[in-house]
């Protein structure tokens, strides 16, 4: 069973990596070679001390030789670039994928607003691409969307059948690549994610740690509320997804995954400060009050709120989330700050 991922470089894509390499060295972290070129937080970090549950079975919640038939080909754009149809098509001939977890995003919320060609390239001509190759190969394609297809005026966590409506360009061509999966009729699924963090790019959690690891006090805003997701525990629902949507012959559907709770950007930075033990305070303040009070006007609006509701997730594939904090603990202990 040959499995392409794209995107494999950013922070899902590594997480996939990652939990492969743990995988093929039979759940043994000792074994593993992915920590040969680990992220700068990973710096002088042994292998063997990063944070994996001790018996893979559990961690995928089915037996380890369903996973280890898998051979992963993970691309990136030097390798596979998802924005060229023809480069697409070539490589779906050649490598003959049996399924395919499309990674490859633009994320950027903010440079979208004035690059909103290079946004909708990757984030709607991509994803149509590789839908239309796996439908004309019958093969499985799994897409990673986002909470950001909403509005934010919700005051309950969203449905996949709730009506998107996105207020920045970054949330409208996300939308328009779901809409294109959808309309190629491929197998597989649109996995919408929300606030994802990894130990790699630029993500809240990195963000929060490196001011906090200089400053005593630091401003954040509260006005915004969403479901933290740790990449790792994506990756590996994902993972968990792949032989119940291989073999389903059912048109994509789409499905959310985050972490459990609701929380507020403030208050989702004073629990990072928290179990990272950092002597620096949060000070919450509106969307305005942040720009007035640091000068740093974004882009692109946010969602107020936009937390994920997962109940159809979890009846469909028997996947249940852990709460965002428990999460959060896990990755605090792994990245061995020592701040």
């Amino acid at each position: 069973m040959r499995i392409l991922v794209t995107g494999a470089d950013g922070q899902l894509g590594r997480e996939l990596r990652r939990i492969a390499d743990f995988i093929e060295n039979g759940g043994d972290g000792k074994k593993s070679t992915f920590f040969r070129d680990p992220p700068p937080c990973f710096e002088g970090v042994d292998a063997k001390k990063v944070h994996f549950p001790e018996d893979t079975p559990s961690f995928l919640g089915g037996s380890r030789e369903n996973f280890q038939n898998y051979e992963w080909l993970f691309t990136d754009f030097g390798a596979l670039d998802v924005t060229d149809e023809r480069a697409v098509a070539g490589f779906f001939n050649r490598e003959r994928p049996d399924a395919v977890v499309n990674c490859a995003a633009f994320t950027d919320v903010d440079r979208a607003e004035t690059e909103p060609t290079a946004a909708f390239r990757v984030n709607r001509d991509a994803p149509m691409f590789l839908a239309r190759a796996a439908a004309s190969h019958n093969a499985t394609l799994l897409h990673i969307s986002t909470d950001f297809v909403f509005s934010g005026t919700a005051q309950q966590p969203y449905t996949e059948t709730d009506t998107p409506a996105p207020i920045n360009i970054y949330g409208q061509s996300k939308l328009a690549g779901e809409r294109a999966v959808i309309e190629s009729c491929c197998r597989g699924a649109i996995v919408r994610t929300s606030w994802l963090y990894s130990p790699w790019g630029r993500n809240f959690v990195l963000s929060i740690l490196k001011a906090a690891a200089s400053r005593s006090e630091i401003s954040v805003v509260a006005d915004q509320h969403g479901c933290p997701t740790s990449a790792t525990s994506l990756a590996t629902a994902i993972a968990r997804m792949l032989p119940t949507l291989i073999a389903d012959t059912q048109p994509a559907d789409i499905f959310h995954w985050c972490d459990a709770g609701v929380v507020s950007r403030a208050d989702f930075a004073a629990e990072i400060i928290r179990q990272a033990g950092l002597p620096c305070q949060v000070t919450p303040l509106t969307s305005a009050q942040y720009q007035s009070v640091t000068g740093i006007k974004e882009a692109a609006e946010r969602p107020k709120y936009s937390a994920l509701d997962t109940k159809k997730t979890t009846s469909r594939f028997d996947l249940h989330p852990n709460p965002w904090q428990q999460e959060l603990k896990k990755y605090i202990t792994s990245l061995q700050y020592g701040c």
